[in-house]
């Protein structure tokens, strides 16, 4: 099982002899960890039944390693004391996690999806939705002409909040539209802004509301027009060749997001 950086999960342990022991004594050391944390049998979440044998709790994976290892003790009287460990692998963040990794897009038009699972924020980044929490990926696009840019991006767990910068420092990013698109729910959020030729826009999309554990897939896209000349008219949704990129998403039984 792939376990998200910073995520909290819980852990089972069933203690048995022949028949389940409920009078176990079951210990575990996660890391950095100065005292071990107990595992409890009361039926109390995230336990699910008492006295059945199934000892649990509560743990936070760390960050910045490719896997940790959780060391357990078990004892119980006139029982022979066990010690065991077990490693478990951590889900790499995504590739375009951080500002000085973010993904090239080119065209007047292109996509994106994938999982936001294990994204970070990084220290001095701007807050994208004014307020604090969520994770973020990052685009970089340069606008091969003067024209308006339409980006729809929308996340399959919690909301998402999408905003567009200049800048090339993450911590010194200026916004090209004042307020970030921000959905609280599963619903799409959507950007229009005027480009110039040759600047490049830094774009940022923000997991709002979703739990660390759960996998959420992200959809972003675009579409750009060209500035109209003087009598011509834009439809955003229909006719004058434009068009607007409406993202699909889904989960699969795999765990992986797909377009």
């Amino acid at each position: 099982t792939l376990v998200a950086p910073g995520s909290t999960f819980p852990v089972f342990a069933r203690v048995h002899d022949i028949a389940a022991v409920t009078n176990a004594s079951v210990s575990l050391m996660a890391p950095g960890a100065v005292t071990p944390q107990e595992l409890r049998n009361n039926g109390i979440a995230p336990d699910a039944t008492p006295a059945d044998g199934v000892y649990s709790a509560n743990v936070t994976a760390p960050s910045g390693v490719a896997e940790f290892t959780l060391k357990f003790a078990v004892s119980a009287p006139d029982k022979k004391p066990v010690e065991l460990a077990v490693t478990l692998p951590l889900r790499p963040p995504p590739a375009n996690d951080a500002f000085a990794k973010r993904l090239p897009l080119a065209g007047p038009s292109a996509s994106a999806t994938g999982p936001s699972e294990g994204a970070t924020r990084e220290a001095g980044e701007p807050l994208h939705a004014g307020r604090e929490g969520g994770a973020s990926v990052w685009w970089t696009w340069t606008a091969p002409s003067n024209g308006f840019v339409t980006i729809d991006a929308t996340m399959s767990q919690g909301g998402a909040a999408l905003k567009v910068y200049a800048g090339t420092s993450v911590n010194a990013l200026t916004p090209v539209v004042p307020a970030a698109a921000y959905t609280p729910s599963n619903s799409t959020s959507r950007l229009t802004f005027a480009a110039t030729t040759g600047t490049v826009y830094q774009i940022a999309l923000e997991s709002a509301g979703v739990p660390p554990s759960g996998l959420a897939c992200f959809s972003l896209g675009y579409a750009y027009v060209v500035t109209p000349v003087a009598g011509d008219s834009i439809n955003w949704y229909s006719g004058g060749g434009t068009a607007i990129f409406e993202m699909a998403h889904q989960l699969s039984e795999a765990g992986e997001c797909v377009a």
